[in-house]
């Protein structure tokens, strides 16, 4: 069997990534949608195996063994993580394109990667090429399109555009890509981001869509040429919403660092935006009562997006939001939830703002509380308003401040013992705090 650097590559034209792990149940079905593709080029079925330990390996070898011209196949003697199995090929890759194909997903049209290559050939402007997808989820293929839009053709003339939103960030499935970035090895930025918070940021079909702005233009075309896959075991899955906000955001960042910063202000919005998100889920969980386990590295770039995104000049606030302060709070929030009440403070525009950012369900409420004496004994959202000194009566409460007279709200609790402060918390400070990020 070749090595990489047996290879050829000068008579390679294209080479298809397929990193693998564990992945038994479905490659099969991704190498034949690679091999029934029709081109008129060479192209390079590269498949890195990263230490599987089901019978992926042995699969990939037969069919290894059948096309040894078409198919290369690549093991680690030990589990390296997604970026480092990638960078085994990309760091020898020679071929003038290349595109990823995961090992759970596949293509339905025969022709993708011809179209893809004749449009690039003619194009020298555009680095990039994009089509259309389909999920298939628990076997069921979704009938809308992964890029949910009726916009037939799109050109992405660069960063600009992406920064300004105008961009189709083509999923992995449906993206070809020429060869700009590693025909001369790996970019440091990639190396270096090797078992650190920004390895997320570099494994993914947005980071190659972002890093190829920086040298041409990306073309979308509203074709479906492949299915994405989603299931128990597949990476994105198992995630919570948190997650792969935090990583989003922190990807934002690094891409900013590719770009040598120039666009450090608005890649850092963008940042911003994401982590906002984030923060809503942190709440959110509590208030549903879901909350999610948070790992090492959700708690360390919590931390330091926090940092590079709070606005530190002419914040009045000054009040540091690190994740153990909201984790304490949420977890506060969850304590004996099932024998507590959830009561909310305030009847006005902001609750109803709050409560469909936070996705606070009518079940979830026992009551509003209001010290306008005009609301009091009404109804708020089909639930009772209540005089502020009737919480005294009712036990086992949390009380979520969704008022922006919250200074008031706090100083009352407080003077008339109404509640444990303890079991207070102050949603619409949290929520105006993140909105100025």
């Amino acid at each position: 069997m070749r090595t990489i650097n047996e290879v050829k590559w000068d008579q390679i034209k294209l080479t298809v990534v397929m990193p693998l792990f564990n992945c038994e149940k479905y490659v099969k079905q991704a190498i034949d949608s690679v091999l029934s593709q029709r081109t008129d080029f060479a192209v390079l079925l590269a498949i890195t195996d990263d230490a599987s330990v089901d019978s992926s390996a042995q699969i990939v070898d037969k069919y290894e063994a059948c096309y040894p011209q078409k198919i290369l196949a690549v093991h680690s003697e030990k589990n390296q993580g997604l970026l480092a199995n990638d960078i085994k090929i990309l760091a020898k890759m020679k071929s003038q394109y290349f595109c990823v194909l995961d090992p759970d997903d596949y293509w339905v049209d025969s022709n993708f990667l011809q179209k893809a290559i004749d449009f690039l050939d003619m194009h020298l402007e555009y680095v990039s090429y994009g089509s259309n997808t389909k999920r298939l989820i628990n076997d069921k293929l979704e009938k809308d399109f992964y890029i949910n839009t009726k916009i037939l053709e799109h050109t992405c003339n660069g960063i600009e555009d992406y920064l300004s939103g105008n961009a189709f960030v083509t999923h992995t499935t449906a993206s070809i890509y020429r060869n700009v970035i590693f025909q001369n090895g790996v970019p440091p930025i990639m190396e270096s981001a090797i078992g650190t918070l920004a390895e997320a940021s570099f494994r993914g079909d947005v980071d190659r869509y972002v890093m190829h702005l920086k040298y041409g233009k990306a073309k979308f075309i509203n074709e479906w040429v492949g299915v994405y896959r989603i299931h128990e075991n597949g990476i994105c899955q198992g995630t919570t919403m948190f997650h792969w906000k935090l990583m989003n955001a922190r990807a934002e960042i690094d891409y900013s660092s590719f770009y040598d910063d120039i666009y450090a202000d608005r890649f850092l919005n963008r940042a911003k935006g994401i982590l906002k998100e984030a923060c809503v889920e942190v709440y959110k969980a509590g208030i549903l009562g879901n909350f999610f386990c948070m790992s090492d590295y959700d708690r360390d770039n919590f931390a330091i997006l926090m940092n590079l995104c709070s606005d530190k000049n002419g914040d009045k606030r000054k009040r540091q939001i690190n994740f153990r302060d909201e984790e304490l709070k949420v977890r506060k929030l969850l304590r004996n939830k099932e024998k507590r009440h959830l009561i909310l403070w305030g009847t006005g525009k902001s609750t109803g703002y709050l409560l469909d950012e936070y996705e606070i369900a009518d079940k979830e409420i026992t009551c509003f509380v209001d010290g306008d004496i005009n609301k009091i004994g009404t109804e708020f959202c089909d639930k009772r308003v209540i005089a502020p000194i009737e919480l005294k009566q009712i036990r086992n409460k949390y009380v979520v401040i969704m008022s922006s007279y919250y200074d008031e709200i706090l100083e009352r609790i407080e003077r008339e013992e109404l509640c444990s402060q303890e079991d207070v918390i102050n949603l619409f400070w949290y929520n105006r705090y993140i909105s100025n990020l």
